[in-house]
């Protein structure tokens, strides 16, 4: 089964293969920027992706998280981070930790 980081990469492709057939390449400056236009966006596609697995990875850990004591506060808690990119928007799981605090978890490698 393809992911969705797999997925949102070949849909890029399959953008700047439209763009370029579209718009065609007789003023390279304009096409460049058309094509920037398409690689930000699917960057900030493909992240919101990694996002999202790193999140369930880490969500379906379960017997990890109850031998460490975490437990699930809130699912698909919405997020904005702005970058260079341009507004990266995603949705997290808000844990609760054994000493009662809360916190976003990520995967470690």
């Amino acid at each position: 089964m393809k992911t969705i980081i797999t997925q949102v990469a070949e849909k890029v492709v399959e953008d700047i293969l439209i763009n370029i057939y579209e718009n065609g390449i007789s003023d390279i400056g304009e096409t460049a920027e058309s094509l920037m236009s398409v690689l930000k966006e699917g960057t900030l596609e493909l992240l919101s992706a990694a996002v999202s697995e790193v999140d369930q990875a880490v969500l379906s850990a379960k017997k990890e998280r109850k031998l460490d004591g975490v437990t699930v506060k809130q699912r698909n808690v919405p997020r904005t981070v702005v970058t260079s990119l341009g507004n990266l928007t995603y949705e997290r799981t808000y844990f609760k930790l054994t000493d009662g605090t809360m916190a976003y978890l990520r995967q470690h490698r």
